[in-house]
């Protein structure tokens, strides 16, 4: 892969990092202070729920992105081990175009989810629900680049070990 392709992985790669980083700081901040206001003060706060539940979303696509980069998605790979080497390849390719097509897909329907809960508030918080929402286009996309990415790592890992010639 060019730096430039790399660099940008990785630079996307260690922002997700950080920020579920954080985000799990501020989890265990809240969600303790939610603790000890009811076990010593008998008194809890509402918005801790919300932020929890946001915070997990973030957490569960940022993973997601995050682990899809680094090839932790389970595959049923049981097939293609029976498969010619050619056929492989194919199928590989079919099964990756699927992939970015179906992350597009969620991505701009998460997009449109966002434009359209404009002015839906949350309960406690009064923040619009959207913010939550705009983790769907997000981190989608940002999955979408990664499957695109491997995509044409493999032509050009393909095409170095052919001697430059591209394998389609």
């Amino acid at each position: 892969m060019k730096n430039g392709q790399n660099s940008g992985m990785d630079k996307l790669r260690r922002f997700n990092e950080n920020a579920l980083i954080v985000g799990i700081i501020a989890t265990i901040i809240v969600i303790t202070l939610q603790v000890i206001s009811r076990t010593f003060f008998s008194k809890s706060f509402s918005w801790v729920e919300e932020v929890g539940r946001a915070l997990f979303v973030y957490f569960i696509f940022g993973g997601a992105a995050l682990a899809y980069k680094q090839g932790l998605f389970i595959s049923a790979d049981f097939i293609s081990n029976f498969l010619p080497k050619k056929v492989n390849a194919i199928l590989s390719l079919i099964m990756d175009l699927i992939t970015v097509i179906f992350f597009i897909v969620v991505a701009i329907l998460g997009y449109n989810l966002f434009t359209a809960s404009k002015g839906q508030l949350t309960p406690a918080l009064e923040v619009e629900i959207r913010w939550i929402y705009l983790a769907f286009p997000i981190f989608f996309a940002q999955m979408a680049y990664f499957a695109v990415m491997n995509i044409i790592s493999r032509f050009r890992s393909k095409s170095d070990a052919e001697g430059g010639r591209s394998w389609l």
